[in-house]
């Protein structure tokens, strides 16, 4: 702009100078600063990005209830995070490219929240982050020209993370990318019952023990989260949705440990029963791995909590995979 503004200059200039001095003279305009037209090779090509996240829809909060896999819509109001490296440039290497905000306004459909993305012709290997909690604070920190890896983490986000390496830009030619998530937290789920002679009028709340964050790590180019080896003295509440309720946390391996302890505030028999205590049985191999899903029964009593079994093989109902139609009965 300030190099076409000072071409239009030059020439009023010019054309006065000659008027006032009534003589004609040949000007060579290749000696004033014209504009500049930017090469083929640097048209940019708009990129958009739908979205969506393996994941599995429960049915009926009972025990019976059926689990549906599939992949579905990120929900609206979530916000998603890309990181743009070119050529051989990866998270590990460094050098990023660029990177961008979105959120979804439209179910399965990304839009920018500063500016969209635009890519000259080349290879790109784009990778993609959302959390569940889209407080600003709690989007992982990764070191985006260095390691790729974030080291500050937290126990309630549901993390996401999907890549794609080696994607080709040609021209000007507009290119939608799509994004699929996988899950790269755990989840425990908890389904709530009355024991038998007994009725369960409500759950109002519901508290887990935590796994320590400290010391472990999200790696950028794999989505790959350390698992915690130890757990914290402090609890984070879990989402009561009727009578179930559910809990994120970072992978944890316990192999020091036999079981989760647990609070669950309820109303029993028409009366308020104030908390309860529970304890969840660690799985075989004491593991909770990224991507998993651990559905838990736990059954009240009038003054401690018992777990109730689906079959005779184990206490754990079902260890669900969200990242592919993995279901099974445990052990």
């Amino acid at each position: 702009m300030l190099k076409n503004s000072r071409y239009i200059i030059g020439l009023i200039i010019i054309g006065i100078l000659v008027s006032c001095a009534g003589e004609t003279y040949h000007i060579v305009l290749e000696d004033l600063p014209l504009p500049i037209n930017k090469p083929d090779s640097l048209k940019y090509a708009d990129v958009a990005f739908t979205v969506s996240v393996n994941s599995h829809n429960a049915g009926d909060t009972d025990k019976n209830r059926s689990i549906q896999s599939g992949v579905v819509d990120l929900p609206v109001g979530r916000v998603v995070t890309i990181y743009i490296y070119q050529g051989t440039d990866t998270p590990e290497t460094g050098n990023q490219y660029r990177q961008d905000k979105y959120v979804v306004k439209t179910a399965g459909y990304l839009t920018p929240i500063y500016q969209g993305v635009s890519l000259t012709a080349g290879t790109y290997n784009v990778y993609a982050v959302s959390e569940f909690n889209n407080t600003s604070d709690k989007t992982p920190n990764f070191d985006v020209n260095k390691s790729g890896i974030a080291t500050t983490l937290y126990n309630e986000l549901d993390y996401l993370w999907w890549s794609k390496t080696g994607i080709e830009v040609t021209g000007e030619t507009p290119q939608t990318i799509p994004i699929q998530f996988n899950h790269v937290a755990t989840k425990i789920l908890i389904n709530c019952e009355a024991a038998a002679g007994h009725k369960l009028d409500a759950v109002t709340d519901v508290t887990l023990g935590t796994p320590n964050t400290s010391g472990c790590t999200y790696q950028l180019a794999t989505g790959y989260i350390t698992s915690s080896t130890t757990f914290n003295s402090s609890t984070q509440s879990a989402t009561v949705d009727g009578f179930s309720a559910y809990s994120n946390f970072i992978p944890f391996n316990a192999t020091s440990y036999s079981q989760l302890t647990g609070q669950a505030e309820i109303t029993m028999n028409g009366q308020y029963g104030g908390w309860k205590s529970f304890i969840l049985p660690l799985p075989y191999g004491k593991e909770f791995k990224a991507g998993y899903e651990y559905v838990y029964t736990v059954s009240f009593g009038s003054s401690q909590s018992r777990f109730i079994q689906d079959d005779a093989v184990g206490e754990l109902e079902k260890v669900i995979n969200h990242n592919c139609s993995h279901i099974s009965s445990f052990p």
